[in-house]
């Protein structure tokens, strides 16, 4: 699993936060996605969020596979000189926009921000897969979990 930094506008850290939630698994989410506002308007309030950023990134949780990925929006990466400081630690850096980051399903698949948390293992899915590793009774592995929550399709509207 590989740890995941969104780091957004103050406006928009509940819209993200819920799609965290949303398509997150809830025990990884604690430990592997960190939401981190800032307010763009004025300059030195990234300071100290700067420093989490910078402290989280730099000592990922046990378990995390890969560096983390920074998540940002062009407007605050620009301000908050995101892009220099991903590159002077060597972190990959997506930009999204906050309408893709956000909590709602897109109108066509799924949203941006589950392909992020599936690209880092963090879905639901995937880290119901990761953590069910070890199980004694046989192999649990994506392709399960995956078959196994598709059989409450046959629910329709109550599943």
């Amino acid at each position: 699993m590989r740890p995941l930094a969104i780091v957004c506008e103050a406006t928009h850290v509940e819209e993200i936060r819920r799609g965290v939630a949303r398509y997150c698994h809830p025990y990884i989410s604690s430990r592997f996605v960190l939401v981190i506002s800032v307010d763009t308007a004025y300059e030195g309030s990234f300071d100290q969020e700067r420093r989490r950023l910078i402290d989280w990134m730099g000592d990922p949780p046990g378990g995390a596979t890969n560096k983390p990925l920074l998540c940002t929006t062009q407007a605050t990466a620009k301000a908050a000189r995101l892009k220099q400081l991903a590159s002077a630690f060597e972190y990959e850096i997506e930009l999204e926009t906050v309408a893709r980051l956000s909590a709602a399903p897109g109108s066509s698949g799924p949203p941006p921000l589950l392909r992020l948390l599936n690209q880092c293992g963090l879905s639901l899915r995937s880290a119901s897969a990761h953590l069910l590793r070890h199980w004694a009774h046989g192999a649990i592995d994506r392709h399960a979990v995956d078959n196994w929550v598709e059989q409450f399709a046959r629910l329709g509207p109550y599943k």
